[in-house]
């Protein structure tokens, strides 16, 4: 479960940052909670790339493929960190070696590299090195832990679904902002009550 919770935090990192334009309040938000989970989950089981690539026919796993669900301890999420599982996994995979997310950041594409790993599995590979192993499940690409029942499912999808990770990061600070006053109202209000139980007491 460590790995795959390492991998929805960096992607999650990854989304509020590029959204939030360098606004280091909206970041910390929606995640600054798990930044230093997304530390010491990531240090000490993120898997990096060993394999050695082959020359296999690869057609099948060109194209855009998206997250369809996940599975962790045998139960699908529903989102993560209000994220929808969608948006947590896009991959643009193309003949060239090169894999694409989508444009949801407004900062652009985000690169990945990829290479065969047998002639029935695929390997996407991030900037600093971390590994997903697909392999086809039907017509669904899945990524699986070999520790665990956990499970990442992408679909082939002629588009993207759209996600606007600016708009996600206002509505979150937003909801931020008002549970902070809610909280604020609620210690002001029992303050007032004590203060008036202490003074008809007198």
């Amino acid at each position: 479960m460590k790995k795959l919770l390492a991998l929805l935090i960096a992607c999650t990192a990854i989304i509020c940052t590029f959204a939030s334009c360098g606004d280091k309040e909206k970041e910390s938000s929606v995640s600054g909670e798990s930044s230093v989970s997304e530390e010491s989950v990531e240090e000490e089981t993120t898997e990096k790339t060993t394999h050695e690539y082959i020359d296999a026919d690869a057609t099948a796993f060109l194209g855009k493929w998206e997250c369809e669900k996940i599975i962790v301890d045998g139960e699908e999420l529903a989102d993560f960190m209000g994220i929808p599982i969608y948006a947590m996994f896009q991959f643009d995979i193309k003949d060239d070696g090169k894999a694409y997310t989508s444009d949801y950041a407004p900062s652009g594409v985000i690169e990945y590299t990829w290479g065969m790993v047998s002639e029935t599995e695929i390997e996407i590979v991030s900037e600093d090195g971390t590994a997903l192993t697909f392999s086809f499940e039907g017509d669904k690409l899945a990524s699986r832990d070999s520790e665990s029942d956990n499970v990442i499912y992408l679909v082939s999808v002629d588009e993207f679904t759209p996600f606007d990770a600016e708009e996600f990061m206002n509505e979150s600070a937003s909801e931020n902002a008002e549970s902070t006053e809610d909280t604020e109202k609620t210690e002001e209000n029992a303050v007032s009550e004590e203060s008036e139980t202490t003074t008809v007491d007198e």
